[in-house]
């Protein structure tokens, strides 16, 4: 039994959302036809009659539609006629293969074409379901086809005419492609289908209309190739396969497909940078490509070096248009999605091209390296495959501080970057220059609009949180202050050149809805210290916590810089010590925070006018006096079962303010 009809559920003719029709397709019977000999007919018949029950009746519309499309090519382009169009030009044709095919064999192709039309088509020798307007258009935009071959016959002398009887007798009349490598399935995994979507998706009179709603046709060329290993591999002859470049929209990717007419081969995966390094330093001359398809190896051989130059000139135009999108050393892909729009609104911007984008592709990277509280991001915009406009931008992004105002679909982000310029004296009358990080002063502002709401949503929360996707970080809790439009964030983290050292993120939300939303983050250590101000449990000032800090190339410069003839740029990540105050709801988040952050319930806590310390032992000492102490419980479960307690003292006038005592439970 034939692949295709074990995959009947993934051809797009049969998709049940599909809309029909109740109007009939007609036919007109008198009409002009391409007149097929009765001994070629006859043959026809013969070669359907023995593959029927191979093929599924609906893909004879994609059959007959491949050979025409393979006879046209012969027809309408010559070898000599064949020049290949600049860099400007539009990199979508159709390839051919003249010096390999013969006119005469492309006749008989185009007769077949036509005969699966007039006999099955026509005639309902196949039972296609023609009252879907997919299938409907396809018949019908080969009809059209057809008629305008005819018509050109009948008015152009330089056309090829029908040969003989005799002469199309001695070409290839099977109705299906005669050679096909066979790739046998493996543990029942079909191993020629990194694609299980249909190929016959891009069998199209017009190649505007190939593939899904959502796929962009780039580039098609008839081939021939050698699939698998090389002791697996055969060589094939008069082009069986198609080769498809092809993109999907608003994405700034490449896709590569080689396909067969059964429709039992889709070879499938995404064109890179890479797979074009060599092509520059290859022969004119040459014709063959080796692709690693996820599946099989393949050897892919075009018929005419016109067309492997077509096939790695459009692509490789792309990539080094798109370069600033792709990944630098150390970056993780963070969030991705199709946009609808990009405009970049800072006047100062001198990237005038690139300051804005219409269904581009965004991108936000993370780069971590060994220590997490150095995290940076990036966020890289490119434009779409299929895009008149080529291009690239990217933004450096801090990991807070990050202002979003998000409405419906469209959001506005605003940040500060290194490029505010300050003046400092020495003290000797001689000020120098820099250019430094304000994080409460943004001065870059951009614009995005996403293809739903769902989509901005997810990028607000991307900028707004630390990434889990990194093993060195762990989200330890999360506790929602609604009235206040907060929400704060616990993260665990280590160091991947101390993992022993484990030490927190915290990261604090706000997301009013007058205002834009925002987030502040802390990384605290095991020698926190926090103190509860006005005896207020819900409130706490945690003391001497490290936030993040971004240092510019340029830095301490002698001479004033020009306008626009410096451009300063993220160098590295320092930190900065703050107390920060964070108020909670309720006592309870107050005390669940605090215990994600220490291990320790506490219990109790109130603040003594004095604490007056003793020494015990034989030898005494003077008593010590505190002022205003703030006398604090804790308890945790001990590993091996019961409950430890211990009491804690923070003396608020002293070098060392911290006293513990270990004490009997509570309990």
């Amino acid at each position: 039994m034939s692949l295709n009809s074990l995959r009947s559920d993934d051809l797009v003719l049969r998709s049940s959302s599909e809309n029909t029709t109740l109007q009939p397709l007609e036919i007109p019977e008198q009409r002009g036809r391409h007149e097929c000999p009765t001994e070629v007919e006859q043959v026809f018949l013969q070669s359907f009659d023995a593959v029927k029950d191979e093929v599924l009746d609906e893909s004879w519309i994609r059959i007959a539609t491949w050979w025409l499309l393979k006879s046209q090519t012969v027809f309408l382009r010559s070898a000599k006629a064949l020049s290949v169009p600049s860099k400007s030009e539009d990199f979508q044709l159709y390839g051919h293969w003249e010096d390999t095919t013969s006119q005469d064999q492309a006749c008989a192709d185009l007769l077949k074409s036509s005969w699966i039309v007039e006999e099955l088509i026509r005639k309902r020798k196949v039972a296609g379901d023609l009252t879907k307007r997919q299938p409907r258009k396809l018949v019908i935009d080969l009809l059209k086809a057809l008629n305008t071959d005819l018509h050109r016959r009948q008015h152009d002398r330089s056309c090829k005419a029908i040969p003989e009887t005799a002469i199309l007798l001695k070409q290839d009349l099977s109705l299906l492609e005669s050679f096909e490598q066979t790739v046998e399935a493996k543990d029942g995994v079909p191993q020629a289908m990194d694609d299980l979507t249909t190929a016959h998706r891009w069998i199209t009179i017009d190649k505007d209309h190939g593939g899904f709603e959502h796929e962009r046709f780039l580039f098609r060329c008839w081939v021939n190739a050698q699939i698998g290993q090389r002791d697996e591999r055969s060589k094939s002859s008069n082009a069986p396969y198609v080769i498809i470049l092809w993109t999907k929209v608003g994405e700034s990717e490449i896709f590569v497909s080689l396909i067969n007419q059964k429709d039992t081969l889709n070879l499938s995966r995404k064109l890179t940078a890479d797979d074009l390094d060599d092509w520059e330093s290859m022969s004119q001359d040459s014709t063959a490509m080796q692709l690693e398809f996820p599946s099989q190896p393949a050897e892919v051989n075009f018929l005419a070096s016109q067309h492997f130059q077509l096939f790695c000139e459009g692509p490789k135009q792309f990539f080094d248009a798109v370069k600033g999108r792709d990944p630098q050393v150390g970056e993780l892909t963070i969030f991705k999605t199709v946009l609808k729009s990009y405009r970049n609104t800072d006047p100062s911007d001198r990237d005038t091209e690139h300051k804005s984008f219409e269904s581009c592709e965004l991108r936000v990277y993370e780069r971590m390296d060994e220590t997490c509280w150095k995290t940076i991001r990036r966020l890289a915009v490119s434009s779409a495959a299929d895009s008149r406009k080529l291009g690239s931008v990217s933004h450096w992004l801090p990991i807070s501080n990050v202002r979003l105002q998000v409405e419906d679909t469209t959001v506005t982000v605003r940040w500060s970057d290194c490029g505010h310029l300050e003046k400092k004296n020495q003290g000797n009358y001689n000020p120098y220059y820099s250019y430094v990080y304000r994080h409460d002063e943004p001065n870059q502002k951009i614009i995005l609009v996403f293809s739903s709401s769902e989509d901005a949503q997810k990028f607000e929360d991307c900028l707004l949180y630390m990434t889990e996707t990194p093993p060195q970080v762990r989200l330890a809790g999360r506790i929602e202050n609604p009235s206040a439009f907060q929400e704060t964030r616990l993260y665990s983290l280590f160091d991947s050149d101390d993992p022993d050292r484990g030490y927190h993120g915290i990261v604090h939300a706000k997301k009013s809805p007058k205002t834009y939303h925002s987030s502040q983050i802390f990384y605290v250590y095991r020698d926190l210290d926090f103190s509860f101000p006005n005896q207020d449990p819900t409130v706490i000032d945690f003391h001497n916590v490290r936030v993040p800090h971004y240092l510019s190339n340029l830095h301490k410069m002698l001479a004033k810089p020009k306008e626009r003839e410096v451009v300063p740029v993220f160098r590295e990540v320092t930190w900065m010590k703050r107390t920060v105050q964070m108020a909670f709801s309720c006592d309870e988040d107050a005390v669940k925070f605090l215990y994600g952050l220490t291990g320790w319930r506490l219990k109790f806590h109130r603040q003594c006018a004095k604490l007056i310390l003793t020494n015990t032992s034989h030898f005494r000492k003077p008593k010590t006096t505190y002022k205003c102490a703030e006398i604090q419980l804790w308890e945790k479960t001990a590993a091996e079962g019961g409950q430890l307690t211990q009491l804690i003292a923070r003396l608020v006038e002293a070098d060392k303010p911290w006293l513990t005592a270990g004490c009997k439970s509570l309990g």
